[in-house]
């Protein structure tokens, strides 16, 4: 079967290429036959009145060569109709197939540029979304090493603060023995030597005010709390000189409520720096994270 059907294919094709020429041989022939007949008629009927039709068996041939070539002719014309609605009805079919083909790749090619495009658009949101991701990460970070240095120059402040409270203490605690030394000498150095250390704290208080305030900007609280603790320090100093001048002087009295006063003051102003560092800026920690 597989051989056979080239073959019969093949006679097809063969068929409809000389269909036209045979049907066209035919015509002609017709023609030719149906002149030679008219011609001989006319021969015979000039010379004889009467014609001679020959034998019953001669005029049914004649017959049917007539009939075999109209149904020669009729055939040629069918076959000519079958060949011409078979080419429309092939180009018909091939030109639907060329627009299915064109509609699928119309299709095919707006898909992929719509999947392209979803792509883009989710690889620029996961891009989008990464850089957020590090912005928020790094201002996290950036925040948490920012309080950590505003905790550590408030504990520089307060380790400064603890040494000045803590000597003027201990020189207020000798006071009355230092006063009551009958050399005037010893009374001074003794009292000057623990008195430098004083000094030195203080000055470390204000190194250490100046480096919280570079952190802490212009925010009004902690500017606000940061004089009261300079001014308290101060006002320990000027407690501390009292001190010495009533060393210096037994007669003249020092002042206990108004060192006592200072002293308080200074405690009170790191208190609230403290609750500044641990209070005021857990707020504001909150808001860069969630921004």
């Amino acid at each position: 079967m597989g051989d056979q059907q080239p073959t019969i294919e093949g006679w097809r094709k063969r068929w409809a290429a000389w269909k036209g020429s045979l049907a066209l041989t035919f015509g002609v022939v017709t023609v030719a036959l149906t002149i030679t007949v008219l011609a001989q008629a006319i021969e015979i009927l000039q010379p004889h009145t009467k014609v001679l039709w020959g034998s019953i068996s001669e005029a049914l041939a004649a017959i049917g060569t007539l009939l075999a070539v109209g149904v020669a002719l009729w055939q040629s014309v069918v076959i000519r109709r079958q060949a011409q609605e078979d080419a429309r009805e092939a180009a018909g079919r091939l030109q639907r197939e060329l627009d299915a083909a064109n509609e699928r790749t119309r299709q095919e090619v707006e898909a992929a540029e719509e999947r392209s495009r979803r792509d883009l658009l989710a690889a620029d949101e996961r891009h989008r979304a990464e850089l957020e991701s590090h912005q928020a990460l790094s201002n996290l970070q950036h925040h948490v090493q920012r309080q950590q240095e505003r905790k550590q120059a408030i504990a520089d402040i307060g380790r400064a603060v603890y040494l000045q409270q803590h000597i003027l203490t201990e020189l207020h605690v000798r006071l009355p023995q230092l006063r009551s030394h009958w050399d005037d000498n010893v009374r001074v150095n003794s009292f000057d030597a623990t008195a430098e250390q004083a000094g030195r704290a203080l000055a470390e208080i204000v190194v250490a005010l100046n480096s919280a305030t570079s952190l802490f900007s212009d925010e009004e609280p902690f500017l606000e709390v940061r004089d009261r603790v300079a001014e308290a320090a101060g006002a320990l100093r000027g407690a501390e000189r009292q001190m010495r001048q009533s060393i210096v002087t037994p007669r003249i009295p020092f002042d206990a409520d108004k060192y006592q006063r200072a002293q308080d003051n200074l405690t009170n102003a790191m208190s609230d720096l403290w609750d500044l560092a641990r209070i005021e800026h857990a707020p504001n920690r909150h808001r860069e994270v969630d921004g």
